[in-house]
């Protein structure tokens, strides 16, 4: 995380000149991120803002996807960070970048393998998103997987939880690695090697056009430093 937060630094010190007194005005920021943001880099951008915008109040919102696109919309959130977006005029959208998506699973359960088969990998228990969620669509070309029908499929709409689940032995999982590097670094969970192609997971941010749009197109632009970064 230490070359995250000296790019912060120097994107701060930046920014910070753009953040002359009464360029911008007080007002309330709702911002939405998902449990991964939440997890990983929101620390780091809530402190970013709160340095250099400390006139704006802050207000985070952790939820699904899905229903954090509804406030949005609703105008009850004012900026969203998620693996979705709306196609609509009404809102910026900024791309953040790509996650690559890996199978990962408990050492304890793979009898120290790293490769399987497709139907070595289905054989285990299953931890996925299940269908209502929005990142469904860009799994579905894996999961659905006539080939790969595995023998349980345990449903969550929690990535933090599957995380977790996984790392207690209960099966294997799809998930970000960038996200999830703690638990390969010590060894709670391992990359599987397996012959099946992986979508890429893309994050977007997005704001209405008709708020706040400097502030917002500022912090998407920090957004998508730190999502690209190596963390």
């Amino acid at each position: 995380m230490r070359e995250i937060a000296e790019e912060m630094l120097h994107l701060h010190a930046r920014l910070a000149a753009l953040a002359r007194p009464g360029t911008i005005p007080s007002f309330r920021f709702r911002l939405g991120v998902t449990d991964l943001i939440a997890l990983s880099w929101m620390p780091l951008l809530l402190e970013w803002l709160e340095k250099v915008y400390p006139q704006v109040t802050i207000e985070p919102e952790i939820d699904l996807s899905a229903t954090l696109l509804t406030r949005l919309s609703d105008r009850r959130l004012d900026f969203v960070v998620c693996p979705s977006t709306i196609r609509n005029p009404r809102f910026a959208a900024t791309e953040l970048g790509y996650l690559e998506l890996v199978w990962m699973a408990s050492p304890k359960i793979l009898n120290g393998r790293r490769s399987l088969s497709k139907g070595e990998l289905a054989a285990l228990p299953l931890l996925a998103q299940n269908s209502a969620s929005i990142m469904h669509p860009a799994l579905s070309l894996v999961l659905d997987d006539p080939d790969l029908v595995f023998v349980r499929r345990i449903s969550c709409n929690n990535m933090a939880a599957l995380a977790h689940l996984a790392a207690h032995g209960m099966g294997v999982t799809l998930l970000p690695k960038a996200f999830f590097r703690n638990f390969l670094d010590d060894e709670r969970l391992v990359v599987i090697e397996c012959d099946t192609a992986l979508p890429r997971l893309e994050y977007f941010a997005t704001y209405n056009r008709d708020g706040h749009t400097d502030f917002c197109s500022q912090v998407a632009e920090i957004c998508s430093r730190v999502c690209n970064m190596d963390s």
